[in-house]
């Protein structure tokens, strides 16, 4: 259990959804750092975009996420 504890606190694991983490790597010359990154977190859901989807999945799984 001590390589999960581990995992639970540093590799983004939960017990909702499992492990979560996901590593892109990009190589190149004078890459925009900021860009790539503000681009990537627009992809995120929003905690509101997020309560939506546990309540349509409880319908379709018949369990709460």
């Amino acid at each position: 259990m001590k390589e999960y504890d581990r995992i639970l606190r540093e590799d983004w694991a939960s017990e909702e959804f499992g492990d979560r983490r996901q590593e892109i790597v990009f190589i190149g010359a004078s890459i925009d750092q900021k860009a790539i990154t503000d681009a990537l977190n627009e992809c995120l859901l929003t905690d509101e975009e997020m309560a939506v989807y546990r309540k349509e999945a409880e319908k379709v799984y018949g369990a709460a996420l």
